[in-house]
């Protein structure tokens, strides 16, 4: 079985720009910090506008501080939530002003690259990278490759929160979506590596715990 740093070599590999999704560098933090800086005011303006709501909510999950990352899912999800009923019922207009009272992860199961501003631009569907800062979604139906972006991004935040199951649930929402996406494949191996591993890891600790008490006992047995 393949080892969790030799399938996240692959995910960099087949998707450069995650590197900088999952780990930003110094530079690219303070890009993140003026970004989220502007486009917090410009959702608070306008929070209905799922454009800015969308590139806000990219910019959070690009951010390595929880708070953001927790905040920018909680946007994402009440995202492909509207981006669903607008696939399936057409337009809509949703209420996105109680997002923070919301929790992430109650709702629905291209990073920041530096450069004095921050332009979302990560890969996903169809093998492309077109998330621009004028991210557009068809009006009236939404295309599948725009539903499966809102999946990626879940998948990497939850990814950062160390949620791998939440992770899971959104990578395999996204192949459901776009079942041959190398990205997806590989990011949905990379999980896959670290539950197992995290299974193992916690197995060996319960033999531990379980076998340190019976030299206890064996100990204690000895001597009464």
């Amino acid at each position: 079985m393949d080892r969790p740093s030799d399938l996240l070599d692959e995910l960099f590999r087949k998707d450069p720009n995650i590197r900088h999704l999952l780990s930003p560098s110094r530079d690219e933090l303070r890009g993140l910090d003026e970004g989220i800086s502007r486009l917090s005011r410009e959702y608070d303006r306008d929070p209905e506008n799922r454009h800015i709501a969308f590139e806000y909510a990219t910019l959070m999950i690009s951010h390595s501080r929880r708070s953001f990352i927790e905040k920018g899912l909680s946007i994402m999800e009440l995202l492909g939530y509207s981006a669903w009923k607008r696939h399936w019922d057409g337009p809509s207009s949703p209420d996105l002003n109680n997002l923070e009272g919301m929790t992430s992860g109650e709702t629905l199961g291209d990073s920041g690259v530096v450069r004095g501003e921050v332009v979302v631009g990560a890969s996903a569907p169809h093998e492309r990278l077109v998330v621009e800062d004028d991210y557009k979604m068809n009006e009236n139906v939404v295309p599948i490759s725009d539903l499966a972006i809102h999946y990626y991004y879940l998948a990497i935040g939850w990814i950062k929160l160390q949620k791998f199951d939440k992770a899971e649930a959104s990578v395999n929402h996204m192949l459901q979506l776009e079942p041959h996406h190398r990205q997806g494949i590989a990011l949905k191996q990379f999980i896959d590596a670290e539950m197992t591993q995290s299974r193992v890891t916690t197995g060996l600790a319960s033999a531990g715990v379980v076998a340190a008490v019976a030299a206890v006992a064996c100990l204690f047995l000895r001597k009464s």
